[in-house]
């Protein structure tokens, strides 16, 4: 079987693409008792998805990654919810306690959060005047890198 052939062997595609397309979230064995369910899960396309829809900048290679690797030809491509639920070992006391104790920090926890949020919200506005400083160099640039990008492709093509 030559290489063009191998390329179109059902097998080989099964084997050549055979990989995670599911990301689980292992949540703390607390919540999972709290709340009475298993781990997340999100396929990889479900997961591209909402991150283009999020990240506007880089949503066309998001999306792209998304079509050309977790195209929907799986059915792990279209998993979306909780896993199951194992044993439980924590008692009712127990889940009072924990719910006790998250209600004493949530003040502590909200503080923080919106530190966080604001430092990364200044971090951001930081990246975007370097960014927006430079911007005519950038430009520049991604003319350069699209026809390179042209000019292999070309070269591609004349060698198959």
């Amino acid at each position: 079987m030559n290489n063009y052939e191998c390329r179109l062997d059902p097998k080989s595609y099964l084997m050549r693409y055979d990989y995670p397309r599911v990301l689980r979230f292992n949540l703390p064995e607390e919540a999972k008792e709290e709340f009475k369910t298993g781990d997340y899960e999100i396929s990889y396309r479900a997961f591209l998805t909402w991150a283009a829809e999020n990240d506007p900048v880089n949503a066309p290679k998001l999306l792209a990654i998304r079509d050309a690797y977790y195209g929907g030809d799986n059915y792990d491509d279209h998993v979306l919810g909780f896993g199951e639920l194992g044993p439980l070992s924590l008692t009712m006391r127990d889940r009072a306690m924990l719910r006790r104790e998250r209600d004493r920090i949530s003040s502590y926890r909200e503080i923080r959060h919106r530190q966080i949020v604001a430092d990364f919200e200044s971090a951001r506005a930081h990246r975007a005047d370097v960014l927006n400083a430079f911007a005519d160099e950038f430009s520049e640039l991604d003319q350069k890198f699209a026809t390179l990008e042209a000019h292999y492709e070309e070269l591609v093509r004349d060698w198959e």
